[in-house]
């Protein structure tokens, strides 16, 4: 066993308290054969000695001083003298030395059929890496020299220290030692280096050393083993001495198994029919698995103690224990019962599903953050267990099934190729419980291995729909991924939560609060912390989309709270990049870069590229907003490369379009490699990100040239914007198609100023800093033009609560012109009041589908835009088609100027975005002091789409 606080580190040496008498000269001459001189690459020594002589400690006390003195990093791996998978083996060392594990994924996981080998690409990564990061690296424990000969071309070329121990009699085995390798025995101690052992020992633990004659023939007996010698030593006490036909290191044994008590020989018993090498204190003190009932949790501790000064038992650490001697107690058919096998798969299964709890809920008790601790310390424990297997393969597969899910979750996604031998040899039924491919899907995904996880989710015919839908957002296909969360479970929390996340990248953020809402519900509901952790997360993000900074920062703050409880890593990460994101919207650069930059360091730990590519983002759209272009361009070039590698089509289009941007309105910066806003308007089209389409074509639409595409492009932003009930969209298409038609930007700026502030006060000082120019680009072509602001594209503004309609003045409803019973037919009535109000119904015809449909009709949107001087707000809405006037949409219509005004309604699916009818109507507004009579609104033309 090897100690270790996280599975990402390397496992130190064990600690082996008793001194290396009798062995400073081969120690020193081991030491110096691997720090000194010429040597082959890379230096591996193998030890080879019988059981208990000390191949272990030597090779602890030599890897530490051999670390100290190369200053190399030290890996200690136990392999117990069992067969053992390389390619599984090397994975794990890899992930213990911090290879990445994307590379991992991408390397490591292809399949070499089922031979106990060591991938040539896992092979090559570890050669890469170990020539980056050499270390010290002991193999203990091998059940043979030829079977570690997979793994090390692993350490070939590199500047490793590698050191190999065995039992085996490498003179007399006929096995051969690997190439250019240093073998070296490991032999007893000489009778006078025994002798100065046994008495080192013996004053260490108060024996009476002189007091007893049986001494000398205690030491014989032990045939200078050093662990034999600790069990004559608690032998001193009782002044026992094995009779001259049992003077042998098994008959000190025997002869300290006879003067235990009954319970302690009990217990050892039980220990050796489990057949475990190592076991930790939680093991012992376990209620009932894996122990028989009759011995209660406060005998077997007692036990435990009394092996312990019998030295029958080694401690490894300072919570595990290593059965040193087989007595020969328990009965062969007890050795082999399939019971205790099962108990002890049931033990392992517990300590994973305690981590888990504590994982999932984020509750102290029963165990807290020891649970997963513990698990973690005792994981070489769960591995063997694992690698042995049971007696049920329905109890294997259901540990087998926690575990990935543990391993997974912590992100120590390489251990999960520690399981691969283990799950191949279940039968085919038990392997789909398992679902070993789902978990690699998801570890793939979480380091930014997507199409590697794209490949593991979709391996099966039963696809896991939630997850795939998950990595659909991560790759930036949203249309996809609604595809997706549409045929997964859609009572499920992840499902929920899928879909607001997805809703909010499009810009939905009415849809996305319902969503993240239902799930935060469901997950409160099963007791998921972590889950309603990652809800407030998002729900994070959505507020500031929406312009509310101090209500980010407290949702921030609660989700924040519980991966710390629960050491959840990339949630934490995640929540640091949107602090940064807070402070930009509030203006503190200074303060948002700095949490921006600490957000980089731990998703760069967690080896989240993702989340890396989206703070290197918004840390470019910092740097943009202080007037640092160049930086800025520097920054988003670097995002731009990250989400290409992904890929993830949101992140690249977004990037490509605020590169664009800084290309359009900054001079003097490099060559944009792309289209520009055209390749960027693709990018995000195929992603289905509505907000990012409404901005690109208005972008295009303020900095085009041909003035009819200009317009097109301009009456497909307001479309798109009215359809997220963007009203800040919709103000900035107003401002865009007042700039073009009057071909002066001064009035339109200051109108649309005034509105956004009225909507959002905090956006009052960016608002005067566009409009006194202190913007990049802010007056371009002899002040014809005002670019839009960078930072307009950051937020959506939500239109305000329109509250009750109005009364209706009798005889100022148009019904349209007659159409067919079967179609649908547009609704225009004038209310009463100053300003003129206009209510919109989209009513359909009696032999219409949806005149008869009985469940939920679709929303539809009525996107307004003033075709003379004249506001409509708000310039879209969303209605469902109805007669009833609850379900139609009012808009304010407010003249420049009294007189003839002409208006377009433009009526669309808000689902799919296809224009269903176009309306264009006329309507006398008079001022407010004449007389209240108007026309009613009449159309000039109707065209159904």
């Amino acid at each position: 066993m090897s100690e270790s606080a996280s599975l990402r580190e390397p496992a130190r040496p064990p600690a082996f308290t008793d001194r290396l008498i009798g062995r400073d000269a081969e120690l020193v001459e081991l030491r110096d054969h691997l720090t000194k001189g010429a040597l082959p690459r890379p230096r591996t020594l193998v030890l080879h000695g019988q059981a208990g002589v000390g191949k272990s400690a030597l090779a602890s006390r030599l890897a530490r001083d051999v670390g100290a003195a190369l200053d190399l990093p030290v890996c200690w791996m136990p392999l117990w003298d069992r067969p053992f998978d390389p390619g599984a083996t090397l994975a794990r060392l890899l992930g213990r030395m911090g290879a990445p594990r994307q590379e991992l994924f991408q390397r490591g996981t292809e399949m070499s059929g089922t031979a106990p080998m060591a991938e040539p690409s896992l092979t090559a990564l570890a050669q890469r890496h170990f020539n980056r990061h050499p270390a010290v690296v002991v193999l203990d424990g091998l059940v043979s020299v030829e079977a570690v000969a997979p793994l090390l071309p692993a350490f070939a070329t590199t500047r490793c220290v590698v050191v190999l121990t065995t039992r085996q009699d490498l003179s007399t085995s006929g096995e051969t030692a690997p190439a250019k390798a240093r073998v070296h025995a490991v032999t007893p101690l000489a009778p006078e280096d025994a002798a100065a052992l046994f008495r080192t020992m013996a004053l260490r633990r108060r024996r009476p050393l002189a007091a007893t004659e049986a001494a000398p023939e205690l030491v014989a007996a032990a045939r200078g083993l050093p662990r034999s010698l600790r069990i004559a030593v608690a032998l001193l006490k009782t002044g026992a001495v094995p009779r001259p036909d049992e003077r042998s290191p098994q008959g000190l044994v025997r002869l300290a198994c006879a003067r235990v008590s009954p319970e302690a020989r009990q217990f050892l018993s039980r220990l050796e029919a489990l057949d475990t090498p190592v076991f930790g204190m939680a093991m012992v003190e376990h209620e009932t698995r894996p122990w028989d009932p009759a011995l209660q949790p406060r005998r077997r501790v007692r036990a435990l103690r009394e092996l312990l000064d019998q030295g029958l038992v080694h401690r490894q650490d300072d919570h595990h224990y290593v059965l040193v001697a087989r007595p020969g107690l328990a009965p062969a058919a007890e050795a082999q019962d399939d019971a205790c096998r099962s108990a002890l798969t049931q033990y392992a299964l517990d300590l994973v599903q305690h981590a888990l709890r504590w994982i999932d809920t984020a509750e102290p008790k029963p165990l807290g953050r020891e649970a997963a601790s513990g698990l973690n310390a005792g994981m070489d424990q769960v591995y063997a267990i694992v690698d042995r297997g049971g007696a049920d393969p329905g109890l294997d597969a259901k540990l087998l099934r926690q575990l990935a899910r543990y391993l997974t979750l912590r992100g120590y996604s390489h251990d999960l190729f520690a399981l691969r031998g283990a799950v191949s040899r279940l039968d085919e039924s038990e392997q789909r419980t398992v679902g070993l491919h789902h978990w690699l899907g998801i570890a793939a995904r979480d380091v930014g291995a997507l199409s590697r996880s794209h490949a593991y989710l979709t391996q099966r015919e039963d696809r896991p729909w939630a997850e795939l839908a998950v990595l659909d957002v991560h790759r930036g296909l949203l249309d996809q991924a609604f595809a997706s969360s549409g045929r997964a479970d859609s009572g499920d929390a992840r499902t929920w939560l899928t879909r607001g996340v997805a809703q909010l990248s499009q810009g939905r953020h009415w849809e996305a609060a319902h969503a993240l809402r239902e799930a935060a519900v469901r997950y409160g509901a099963a007791g998921d912390a972590r889950g309603v952790a990652r809800t407030r997360m998002h729900h994070g993000f959505l507020e500031l989309l929406c312009g509310a900074p101090a209500a980010a920062d407290e949702l921030f703050h609660q989700a924040d709270r519980v991966f710390h409880e629960v050491d959840d890593v990339r949630g934490a990460a995640w929540v640091v990049t949107g602090i940064g994101r807070a402070n930009h919207l509030k203006g503190d650069h200074l303060a948002a870069l700095i949490a921006l930059n600490s957000a980089n360091r731990r998703h760069h730990e967690a080896e989240d590229l993702r989340g890396e590519a989206w703070t290197h983002y918004h840390q470019g759209l910092v740097l943009a907003d202080m007037g640092d272009a160049r930086k800025a361009w520097g920054v988003l070039s670097v995002a731009r490369s990250m989400f290409d590698r992904l890929p993830d089509s949101v992140g690249l289009g977004w990037t490509i379009h605020q590169l664009a941007w800084l290309k359009e309105h900054v001079g003097g910066l490099p060559p944009l490699a792309s289209a520009g806003l055209a390749e960027a308007q693709r990018r995000l089209d195929e992603a289905g990100c509505l907000r990012g389409m409404a901005w690109t074509r208005l972008e295009r639409a303020a900095c085009g040239d041909r003035s009819g595409a200009r317009m097109g492009l301009l009456a497909s932003a307001r479309l798109h914007f009215a359809r997220l009930d963007d009203q800040a969209g919709l103000i900035w298409c107003t401002y865009v198609h007042d700039t073009l038609v009057s071909g002066d930007a001064e009035e339109p700026a200051r109108l649309a100023a005034r509105r956004l502030r009225e909507l959002n006060p905090l956006l009052a000082d960016r608002l005067d800093v566009w409009l006194d120019g202190g913007e990049a680009g802010a007056a371009e072509r002899g002040g014809t033009h005002r670019a839009l602001p960078r930072w307009a594209r950051d937020i959506v503004l939500r239109s305000p609560d329109p509250g009750p309609h109005r009364t209706v003045a009798p005889g100022t409803t148009f019904h349209g012109p007659a159409l067919a019973a079967s179609e649908c037919r547009v609704r225009l009535t004038l209310l009463d009041g100053h300003p003129a109000r206009v209510l919109l119904r989209v009513v359909p015809g009696p032999r219409h589908p949806w005149a008869r449909q009985r469940e939920e009709l679709p929303w539809l949107t009525a996107l307004a835009m003033p075709l003379t001087h004249a506001e409509v707000q708000p310039a879209g809405s969303l209605l469902r088609p109805s007669p009833d006037a609850a379900r139609g949409a009012e808009f304010l219509l407010t003249p420049h100027r009294p007189g003839l005004h002409r208006f377009r309604f433009t009526i669309a699916d808000e689902r799919t975005g296809t224009v269903l009818q176009v309306v264009e109507t006329e309507i006398d507004l008079s001022d407010a002091g004449d007389d209240p009579g108007r026309a009613a609104p009449f159309p000039t033309h109707v065209r159904r789409a």
